[in-house]
């Protein structure tokens, strides 16, 4: 993932979530996280042990927002790694997942419109470095219509569009 891409959607993430949070949010939370260590690397071969300063830094917000016409809900964390021996390419990742409902269940019409970002690995089998991971990005889209025939039973049609991206491989998508 490139790392202005990023930084542009967590800055939208922050001022979203702070302007949610003065305005209207019911909950809201952050948390920032560093670490570095010194480690040998257990990533690599017995017979290759390098020793190297591994440093690791994160950021995770998120918010609830419920009012008459619209529900949200968002958690994301943005982590980065950097590997001072070059043993494994510095990354960063951004995962999290949101979910804002436009309409209530009980309206005749609601759109839900959902977002979320993991990190998985190309390949199961592998371990687990950096050059083995993609990010894999979902939205979808799902409008949904809803009438009542009597006090028991109502009918509804509902659509769902998901768009999948995966980062650095586009032939999944």
């Amino acid at each position: 993932m490139s790392s202005p891409k990023t930084l542009q959607l967590l800055f939208v993430v922050i001022i979203a979530l702070t302007i949610t949070q003065a305005v209207y949010a019911d909950k809201f939370f952050g948390s920032m996280s560093a670490l570095s260590e010194r480690t040998d690397n257990a990533l690599k071969t017995p017979l290759n042990r390098i020793t190297e300063q591994q440093s690791q830094y994160g950021l995770s917000l998120g918010g609830e927002l419920d009012n008459a016409i619209l529900s949200f809900n968002a958690g994301y964390s943005a982590t980065g790694r950097t590997y001072a021996e070059d043993t494994q390419e510095s990354d960063s990742h951004l995962e999290g997942k949101s979910v804002l409902l436009i309409g209530k269940r009980a309206h005749p019409a609601n759109l839900t419109v959902e977002h979320s970002r993991i990190t998985l690995l190309k390949k199961p089998g592998a371990k687990n470095i950096s050059e083995n991971q993609d990010d894999r990005d979902m939205t979808s889209v799902a409008p949904l219509l809803r009438a009542r025939v009597n006090s028991a039973d109502s009918i509804f049609v509902e659509g769902k569009f998901i768009d999948v991206n995966y980062l650095d491989d586009d032939s999944k998508d």
